[in-house]
């Protein structure tokens, strides 16, 4: 089980790489990492912990339907 979570991560983690470059691309712009504002940066990482808990809980919910 524990590496169907981490192919499942792994997948995930793909997908929102691809659709985060393909957005940035579309729109033309290039990432300076020292322009970044640390207040953003910051939130920024708030939204991917976020979308990693709930990715986490939900995998961990199909996991437990599928036992029972």
């Amino acid at each position: 089980m524990l590496s169907k979570n981490k192919d499942f991560e792994n997948v995930s983690s793909q997908i929102v790489d691809m659709i985060v470059g393909s957005t940035l691309k579309k729109h033309g712009v290039k990432l300076d990492p020292d322009k970044i504002d640390p207040k953003e940066k910051e939130e920024l990482r708030k939204i991917v912990n976020n979308l990693q808990e709930s990715v986490d809980a939900f995998t961990k919910k199909k996991d437990k339907e599928k036992e029972d």
